[in-house]
């Protein structure tokens, strides 16, 4: 009862509670849910539900605004310590205030997708505490109210320091942000044991230092290849054992001749390889 119960909206769950006795247990040994904390009438009853309903959240799920009261978030963190995965949406400020050094001590994943931040420093801040837990963190259409803006040459510069010190760091997804503004060899010097990448816009030392440094890669997405050559994705799949390899919007001298066969030619590893031409 508990697995299916666990594909229900969170209201959904809450009102299951009513059914029965085996399902009020039932819905308390679910370990997934999503809280939407944009309603001021139904916010409050939703975090005290989430903090008192629930025995043990694994992974959670928050759409909220920017004045949701950061301590309610701190109650449910604290109460289920044992938190590993964390998805945040709309606005992450809320979520910095709420991540502290005692909470969500074995959290090894979060996944901020269209998510506004004050400045820059909050999702610095925010990603310098849980640098050393993570193991996957995607990073999907970041914004800064001041500006509307995702993060800037600058700012991608002190990203790829913080990001660079995540060295148990599985899956990284950068998604909206351009990989040409990061410090390649800040970025991935300590990239050993990446699995997953999804990076946009890379170029010719991206790749160099993706095949220097990340010797266990074995998926990867790269968006707008305008900058990079046939070459430095074949030098790429030489020295990575990759298995699933997706190129989106290339075009240029470089691929003039381009065959998926060159590739998979270069690899010992490829099983499945994705194109798209610009």
């Amino acid at each position: 009862v508990t697995n299916i119960l666990s594909f229900f909206e969170f209201h959904e769950m809450i009102q299951c509670r009513r059914v029965s006795t085996h399902w009020k247990t039932a819905v308390s040994k679910i370990q997934t849910i999503h809280l939407d904390l944009r309603d001021d009438a139904t916010c409050y009853a939703s975090v005290n539900a989430a903090t008192t309903f629930f025995d043990n959240l694994a992974n959670i799920g928050i759409t909220n605004k920017h004045d949701v009261n950061p301590f309610w978030l701190q109650d449910i963190l604290s109460k289920h310590s044992n938190v590993e995965h964390i998805r945040d949406y709309f606005d992450a400020d809320v979520l910095v205030k709420s991540l502290h050094d005692n909470n969500s001590a074995n959290l090894k994943s979060l996944e901020m997708e269209h998510v506004k931040f004050d400045d820059f420093l909050g999702l610095n801040q925010l990603l310098q505490i849980k640098a050393h837990s993570l193991k996957v963190l995607r990073l999907i259409d970041i914004r800064f109210h001041l500006s509307f803006d995702g993060p800037d040459s600058n700012e991608c510069v002190s990203l790829s320091t913080t990001i660079g010190m995540m060295e148990n760091l599985e899956v990284l997804v950068l998604d909206g942000c351009d990989i040409q503004y990061f410090d390649a060899v800040a970025l991935f010097s300590g990239m050993a044991r990446l699995r997953k990448l999804e990076i946009c816009n890379p170029d010719e030392i991206t790749l160099v230092m993706i095949a220097r440094c990340c010797p266990r890669l074995e998926e990867l997405t790269l968006r707008y290849c305008f900058d990079i050559s046939l070459d430095d994705v074949i030098q790429v799949v030489t020295c990575c054992p990759i298995r699933d390899l997706i190129l989106e919007d290339f075009q240029g001298r470089s691929w003039h001749g381009f065959t998926k066969k060159k590739i998979f030619d270069a690899s010992t590893t490829l099983i499945n390889l994705t194109t798209r031409e610009a």
